[in-house]
């Protein structure tokens, strides 16, 4: 493999790269504006300068290719007095609202400024003026006085979403980027402009003025929206800083090529109110003469266990059934499975999502027509009816005819469709036990005997199948709230009430033991899945998955 040497270290190359992918690979960082892994290479900002042994200008690592024996500096002092002066020309125009500016603490001038700028300014005339707060979409604000015209968000919109919604105005000094008239920033990824920004000139409507991105919490997740699987960044602040309890305040994407890429649509980026929401579940309740009334979750467990088990005991295994859920993570619609089909014997098993396959696209960028996350998942692990059993819709018309009389549902049911989350709501209030594992305030808790309250995806350890098969992990950004408890905690502390064994320490304990008894995931370890997840089957793996954007 051929290697140039960069700051006196020897760096590898492949055909094609350029000297900054080189050194981002070997993890030398060089300063840059324009130039971004997804987009196409411009080469405008002139921050990313080297000084090259042979060559009597500085060259732009982002457009340059490097030769074998090359000799490379990026610290040199004509490149850091360069940098410098490129820092200074850009700051004649940008205004100093580091203050109120929602990208500061997150802000590449920030950082460039204090790491390679000059520490005085030498810029005593007037800056310009540009428009400010201009609302140029649903989801994006412009403050044009801070552009550093980095292009970026020219070149996402044209190369990626092909909407081509924004470009450069006038000349010189007078350069502006804006919106072209009539046409709105209105397409499925509009938010990434807010990422792909390195400064504050584009952000969303919805985090503007919210809180301080020092004072984030930041988890590791997965989009729950679509069978993607697209990689995220959850975001909260907890009741230390702000004395509102604990909140989402915002979601963005997490790079993985094997998947997104470096994006997320705007359906995924700002579906998180819910998990803020007044309706959310923190205490489980029961259904008592027609009144709905809060109680312990483990006195709803105790109390819905040995409920269950008569039930069996009078009237046999095929008088239980259980509906699972592709909004809920593997380990949970194992442990459902488990106590449905390999504890209590019954063969009436289905799930609410997707079935058969779910990799169809609503786009060509990201998005998948299933906008379930782990319908997969619940394939590969087996959540059907066993032979002679009854599906989704056979089990709620045995509700009907009287021949189920016990229901144990693991349910997402806001998301849940509402004809689907109707019919269920009512089988729940016919069966003489209804027990219901939710997190939010829908038809189904009034209707369900025991509704046990469960955190959602942002508040739990778990995994979700994509729709290629790739594994991926869930994190916690949040801690527990009130009475609320992960799922498979739920469905663990039902079988052990119901004196089955059920020894699981933590949602991990469940994964291995669902990787070595599914068939789906043979050969994986729990150590294979990590931050970019791991393909299941050895056609995913000799093939890859996903798009990259």
């Amino acid at each position: 493999m051929p290697s140039f040497t960069l700051n006196g270290i020897p760096v590898p190359f492949n055909k094609g790269e350029t000297i900054i992918q080189a050194a981002d690979r070997a993890g030398i960082f060089i300063p840059r504006f324009c130039y971004h892994p997804a987009l196409k290479i411009e080469g405008n900002c002139r921050m990313c300068l080297v000084e090259i042994q042979g060559m009597p200008k500085l060259q732009s690592a982002c457009s340059t290719q490097p030769r074998d024996g090359m000799v490379v500096s990026s610290t040199s002092d004509k490149v850091k007095k360069a940098v410098a002066g490129v820092l200074e020309f850009t700051l004649t125009t940008h205004p100093l609202d580091c203050p109120i500016c929602d990208q500061s603490g997150e802000c590449d001038l920030q950082d460039y400024s204090y790491m390679y700028g000059f520490a005085k300014s030498r810029f005593v005339f007037d800056k310009g003026q540009k428009a400010k707060h201009k609302i140029v979409g649903p989801t994006i604000i412009l403050d044009a006085e801070r552009c550093v015209l980095c292009s970026r968000c020219v070149r996402f919109l044209r190369d990626v979403t092909g909407t081509g919604e924004l470009g450069f105005f006038k000349r010189g000094i007078k350069t502006t980027i804006d919106i072209y008239p009539g046409k709105p920033i209105d397409n499925p990824y509009s938010g990434n402009l807010d990422d792909v920004c390195p400064v504050g000139a584009l952000t969303t409507r919805d985090f503007r003025f919210q809180v301080r991105a020092w004072d984030l919490d930041r988890a590791q997740s997965i989009c729950p929206d679509c069978a993607a699987g697209c990689n995220i960044i959850v975001e909260s602040i907890g009741a230390k800083v702000y004395k509102l309890g604990y909140q989402v305040y915002r979601i963005r994407p997490r790079p993985n090529t094997e998947i997104n890429g470096y994006f997320i649509c705007d359906e995924g980026r700002f579906d998180y109110q819910w998990l803020n929401s007044e309706d959310r579940l923190w205490a489980s309740t029961v259904t008592h003469e027609g009144h709905l009334d809060v109680i312990r979750t483990a006195a709803a467990i105790a109390r819905a266990a040995p409920a269950l088990k008569e039930i069996v005991g009078k009237h046999g295994a095929a008088a239980v059934a259980g509906i699972g859920s592709a909004r809920c993570t593997n380990e949970e619609n194992f442990l459902l499975k488990k106590l449905i089909r390999d504890h209590l014997k019954s063969p009436h098993l289905d799930f609410v999502g997707a079935h058969g396959d779910v990799s169809a696209m609503e786009d060509k960028i990201l998005r998948r027509v299933d906008k379930n996350p782990n319908s997969k998942g619940c394939q590969d692990i087996g959540i059907a009816p066993e032979e002679g059993g009854r599906d989704l819709e056979g089990i709620l018309a045995g509700v009907n005819s009287g021949d189920i009389k016990a229901l144990v549902v693991l349910s997402v049911g806001h998301k849940m469709p509402a004809e689907t989350r109707g019919k269920i709501a009512a089988a729940l209030g016919k069966v003489k036990v209804g027990i219901l594992i939710d997190c939010m305030k829908t038809e189904l808790v009034q209707n369900a005997q025991w509704t046990i309250a469960a955190v959602a995806y942002a508040e739990t350890h778990g995994t979700y199948t994509n729709y290629a098969g790739r594994l991926q992990r869930l994190q916690p950004t949040m801690p527990l709230g009130g009475e609320a408890r992960p799922g498979w905690e739920i469905l663990r502390d039902l079988m052990k009430a119901m004196k089955f064994d059920a020894n699981y320490t933590s949602a991990w304990a469940v994964t291995r033991e669902m990787l070595a008894k599914t068939a789906a995931y043979a050969g994986l370890d729990i150590k294979d899945i990590g931050p970019q997840g791991a393909a299941s089957g050895a056609k995913d793996k000799q093939a890859g998955t996903g798009e990259k954007p």
